[in-house]
């Protein structure tokens, strides 16, 4: 019996045969349902975007609990697989802040360094609060200290710095660096925000 088992296996080792269609491929990957944190969902496959400097990637992605991934960005042939043991943490993220931060620029031409600003302190003041998920319980929270911005998410405290008036850069080992831009209204009150992150994008609005 081994050597039948054997024989009929030989065909499925070798390389160079496709046992998944394109077509299937496609499809499983095709966004047919939209997460609170506006992932896309397909059959068994997350699907985002990130923002490199001005240029975005699209990436697709399983994943399981402690931080393992399977993740394929098309664009730059890369397919990447992550083991870890992270369960119920928020660790488990850690394998997407590895790929924003090294993995994906490394096969990237050469971004232009960010170009942090100071602000006035009223413009920080006006971003101090409590940003809630539009449809999500995930909040953040801005806090000012000395002259410098600080947010807190998921129980991480990351600095932010200011690219524009309205528009953070905030450099996170777990999450992979991240944007927040923040909405004002015609009283220039701040009033909602919007997270870049971790190939998401995550509306907040502002309650406090």
């Amino acid at each position: 019996m081994p050597g039948i088992v054997s024989r009929a296996l030989t065909p499925l080792c070798g390389f160079n045969r496709q046992i998944i269609s394109e077509k299937w491929i496609t499809e499983s990957t095709r966004e047919h349902a939209k997460s609170e944190r506006r992932e896309g969902y397909g059959y068994l496959w997350w699907t985002g975007n990130q923002l490199f400097g001005k240029q975005t990637i699209e990436g697709y992605w399983a994943a399981g609990n402690g931080g393992n991934y399977i993740f394929m960005c098309p664009v730059l042939d890369l397919v990447a697989v992550f083991t870890g043991g992270n369960y119920n943490s928020i660790l488990e993220i850690q394998p997407l802040g590895m790929l924003i931060n090294y993995i994906i620029p490394a096969m990237m031409l050469p971004i232009s360094p960010r170009q942090i600003t100071k602000l006035d302190p009223e413009i920080l003041d006006s971003c101090v609060g409590e940003y809630q998920l539009q449809s999500g319980h995930i909040r953040i929270s801005v806090f000012k200290k000395g002259d410098h911005l600080f947010c807190r998410i998921l129980g991480k405290t990351s600095q932010m710095y200011p690219e524009a008036d309205d528009y953070f850069f905030v450099s996170d080992e777990v999450f992979g660096d991240w944007t927040f831009k923040v909405v004002r209204n015609d009283k220039n009150e701040v009033i909602s925000a919007t997270g870049y992150a971790a190939f998401q994008i995550m509306p907040f609005k502002k309650i406090k």
